[in-house]
């Protein structure tokens, strides 16, 4: 049992949050890992070692996300649910060709595809995963914050052992699993047009201020003079309160409103050092969830005590113990699909 009185309706509704939500977060871990390996590349294989002018290296530093912009008639073309097998399929076998790879030239092409299949990704899951879409993005960010915080802020692309191809691994077998078993419970129908696809404009940019700014260890570092641990302590204390305010659902006009002041602010004062740094990325941390939550609100996403159900719910001791049978959820399923939604 999930939630102690909850119908079978309130059941389906909460996993299928929840699997929702692990799905955009994994897509946002593995995309912003493949984003951070394509921008270096860019400017070191193309400037340095093919050596090309700044002329010839901005059009490949555009090119993906051009590319991005034929979301909408690829979602028409291929339907929500194609889509988003379409762009995790690209995004996880970038992801994980780009890990083993030792060859720059290789690494470029990997993360060029694949910020291309993940940005067609991000467009195919606002339009059908409701609100579960911001919260999975909060998410994903946190892990993205604590897995690059646990290689002392180095990216796992970046380091060719045996741990990072194992974590990675199991970040693309489960996103890729989930995507499979997920898919046919999406919608069919295709309800994204140019009103509903206007939060894609800012996230661009919200990504943006987050890491180079408040999700960035090395900054609040340098600002403070804090050691690695205490900078990725105070992050995750923020990305915990960003979690925690975005369970509330979307914002009114009133805090986004007051969300953007407070991100322009930290932006503006992110030269400031010492405690009043630290207090305004954490702020800023916080507040950005206020803005994340302003995805277009679904006649299919669930109540506000599904979405409190679904996170109360939300750990791995108890997704391993419901998926395989602890006593409670009637053992192991006959089916892939009793137990996905």
């Amino acid at each position: 049992m999930i939630v102690a009185g909850m119908g079978q309706k309130d059941r389906e509704a909460v996993r299928s949050e929840r699997v929702r939500l692990t799905i955009v977060a994994l897509s946002v871990v593995l995309g912003l890992q493949l984003l951070r390996v394509f921008f270096p590349l860019v400017a070191f294989y193309l400037r340095v070692l093919a050596d090309r002018g700044i002329y010839g290296v901005i059009p490949w530093a555009l090119a993906p996300f051009v590319f991005s912009l034929g979301a909408l008639a690829l979602l028409r073309a291929m339907g929500p649910r194609g889509l988003v097998a379409f762009g995790a399929g690209g995004l996880v076998a970038a992801r994980l060709l780009e890990q083993v790879s030792v060859n720059s030239a290789f690494d470029l092409a990997a993360a060029f595809v694949g910020v291309m299949f993940f940005l067609w990704l991000v467009a195919a899951l606002l339009s059908v995963t409701g609100r579960a879409f911001a919260s999975g993005i909060l998410l994903g960010l946190a892990l993205d914050t604590a897995l690059k915080g646990a290689a002392t802020t180095l990216d796992l692309s970046w380091i060719k052992a045996t741990w990072p191809l194992l974590v990675v691994t199991l970040a693309v077998v489960s996103l890729g699993y989930l995507v499979y078993a997920h898919v046919p419970h999406l919608p069919d129908a295709a309800g994204w047009n140019l009103r509903a696809g206007m939060p894609l404009v800012g996230i661009g940019p919200w990504l943006f201020l987050q890491l180079l700014i408040l999700q960035n260890q090395g900054w609040l570092a340098t600002a403070t003079g804090w050691p690695a641990w205490a900078t990725l302590l105070w992050i995750g204390v923020g990305n915990i309160g960003a979690l925690a305010l975005g369970l509330r659902g979307p914002s009114q006009r009133g805090p986004v409103a007051a969300s953007g002041i407070v991100l322009l602010g930290v932006s503006a004062l992110s030269g400031v050092g010492g405690w009043v740094f630290a207090l305004l990325a954490l702020l800023g941390l916080a507040m950005s969830s206020r803005s994340s939550t302003t995805s277009r609100s679904s006649s299919t996403s669930p109540s506000h005590r599904i979405r409190w159900s679904s996170w109360r719910g939300f750990s791995w001791r108890s997704w391993v113990s419901r998926s395989l049978g602890d006593g409670s959820g009637g053992g192991l399923p006959s089916s892939r699909w009793q137990w996905l939604p």
